[in-house]
C-alpha cells in the first residue's frame, strides 16, 4: 500500500470520525436551536454512505496487511459482512411478505453504517491534534450549555425535540451515542489523573442530562473496570476513586428527592417503568421466534409480529432473529474478542498506549450494551471492531520494528567482534 493511499484513507476517516460524532451533535443542536431545515437529513446515514465508498476501496489495499496482523479476526469480520448481505438478499428475493421490504432496507442501512464505522475505526488517527481540539471544544460547549440549561430550567433532562418543538431533530439516543464516543475518545488521550477525573465527572453529567440510560450506565460500568485498572499503574487513581465516591454519595444523598424522579433513576423500579415493560414484551416475542426457528431465525420477524422496524429485542437476541444462528455466532465472536483482548493489553500498559485503551473502552461498553440494551442494528460496535484491528496492525508493525532493531544490533555486534584491530602499535 502506497504512502499516499494511507494518507488519503486517514484523512477521509478523520473527517468522518469528526462528522459522525461531535459534528452530529452540533448539527442537531443547530437544527433545534436555530429552527433550521434538515438540509442533510439525519446526517448519520448520508455521511456514512458517502464514507463507505472511498474507505471501502482503500480498505482492500490494506486487507493483506490486516490479514497478516490478525488473520482469523479479519476473516470472521469480513465473512459476517458478506453473510449479512447474502442473507438479506436471499430473503428479499425468496420471501413474499408485507414486511420484507422494510426489513431489507433496515438490514442494508445497518450494513452501510457498520462498514462506515468499521473503516473509520481501522484508519482514523487517535493522536491527531486537530481532532482532539474539536472533541474538546464540543465537550466543553455541551458541558457549559447543559449546566446552564439545568440551572435555568430546573429540569434534569434535556430533550431537544420537546424543548424546541422540532420533530426532525435526533432523539436523546442519537445525542447519547455521539456523546459516548466523544467521552471515550478524550479519556483515552494522554491526560493527567486530575484532568481525567474532571473529564469523567463532566461526561457523567452530560450523559445523565441527555437522558439515555443505556449509554449512561454503560459508561458507569466501564469506570468500575477502567479506574481500578489505571490505579494499578498509578496510585493517584485509587485516591480519585475514593474522592469520587464521596462526592457522588454527597450529591445523591442531598438531592435524592429531586433525582429520584429523573428518567435515569427509573432503573431502581423497573417493574413500573413502561419502557422496560415494553422491552420485556419484545424480548418474549424474539424468544418465541427463535424457539420456532432456532437455525434460521425469522428475518424481519420483529416487524411482522410487533409492527415496526424499531420493535426488535433490545439485546443480542435480535441478531439471532434477524440473521439466524450463524449470524448470531458471528456477531458474538467479533464483539467479544476485541473486548477481552483489548482489556489484556490495557491491563498491561494502562494509559501508556492510548489506542489499546480506546479499543478496550469502546468494545467493552458496546459488548455490555448489546448484552442488555442494544439491538444488532445499533451501529457503534463496528467502530470498536475497526479500532481493535488498527491496534493489532500497529502492534504487528511495532514488533517488526523491534525485531529489525535487534537484528541490526546483533549484526553490528558480530561485525565488531570479527573486524581486525586498527591498533598497529608494534610494541603489543
Amino acid at each position: 500500500m502506497t504512502f499516499s493511499a494511507v494518507k488519503a484513507a486517514k484523512f477521509v476517516a478523520n473527517i468522518g470520525f469528526v462528522l459522525l460524532f461531535p459534528g452530529f451533535l452540533l448539527y442537531h443542536l443547530s437544527l433545534a436551536a436555530l429552527s433550521l431545515p434538515p438540509f442533510l437529513g439525519g446526517m448519520y446515514g448520508i455521511t456514512s454512505a458517502v464514507l463507505v465508498i472511498p474507505l471501502g476501496l482503500l480498505f482492500f489495499k490494506l486487507l493483506r496487511r490486516l490479514l497478516r496482523s490478525s488473520p482469523l479476526y479479519v476473516t470472521i469480520t469480513v465473512m459476517f459482512f458478506i453473510y449479512v448481505l447474502g442473507w438479506t438478499a436471499i430473503h428479499f428475493f425468496i420471501i413474499d411478505a408485507f414486511y420484507i421490504e422494510t426489513a431489507t432496507i433496515q438490514a442494508i442501512e445497518s450494513l452501510v453504517l457498520w462498514l462506515a464505522l468499521f473503516f473509520i475505526g481501522v484508519y482514523f488517527d487517535l493522536n491527531s491534534p486537530w481532532i482532539s481540539k474539536i472533541f474538546w471544544a464540543v465537550f466543553i460547549y455541551l458541558l457549559v450549555f447543559l449546566a446552564y440549561y439545568v440551572i435555568q430550567s430546573g429540569n434534569l433532562m434535556f430533550y431537544a425535540r420537546q424543548l424546541y418543538g422540532v420533530e426532525y431533530v435526533t432523539t436523546y439516543q442519537g445525542f447519547a451515542r455521539s456523546m459516548l464516543v466523544v467521552s471515550l475518545f478524550l479519556l483515552a488521550r494522554p491526560l493527567s489523573s486530575l484532568m481525567r477525573f474532571c473529564l469523567i465527572l463532566g461526561s457523567m453529567f452530560i450523559l445523565f442530562v441527555i437522558g439515555a440510560r443505556s449509554e449512561f450506565y454503560g459508561f458507569i460500568l466501564l469506570l468500575f473496570v477502567l479506574l481500578p485498572t489505571l490505579s494499578v499503574h498509578n496510585w493517584k487513581y485509587g485516591l480519585l476513586i475514593t474522592v469520587s465516591v464521596i462526592i457522588l454519595a454527597i450529591i445523591l444523598s442531598s438531592n435524592y428527592e429531586y433525582l429520584v424522579h429523573s428518567r435515569q433513576f427509573a432503573i431502581l423500579n423497573l417493574q413500573s417503568d413502561s419502557s422496560y415493560q415494553a422491552r420485556k414484551m419484545l424480548e418474549t416475542i424474539a424468544i418465541n421466534q427463535i424457539t420456532k426457528n432456532p437455525l434460521i431465525g425469522c428475518f424481519g420477524g420483529h416487524i411482522a409480529e410487533a409492527g415496526s422496524a424499531g420493535s426488535y429485542a433490545h439485546n443480542l437476541l435480535s441478531s439471532w432473529v434477524s440473521f439466524g444462528l450463524m449470524g448470531f455466532l458471528f456477531y458474538i465472536a467479533i464483539s467479544i474478542v476485541p473486548a477481552i483482548h483489548s482489556f489484556i493489553h490495557f491491563l498491561k500498559k494502562g494509559d501508556k498506549d492510548p489506542l489499546w485503551m480506546f479499543s478496550f473502552e469502546i468494545n467493552f461498553v458496546c459488548f455490555i450494551l448489546i448484552l442488555a440494551a442494544k439491538s444488532v442494528f445499533w451501529p457503534l460496535p463496528a467502530l470498536g471492531w475497526g479500532v481493535y484491528l488498527q491496534a493489532q496492525l500497529q502492534r504487528k508493525f511495532a514488533r517488526k520494528c523491534n525485531d529489525r532493531r535487534r537484528h541490526s544490533a546483533l549484526k553490528g555486534n558480530t561485525i565488531n567482534k570479527t573486524r581486525p584491530s586498527l591498533d598497529t602499535n608494534p610494541s603489543r
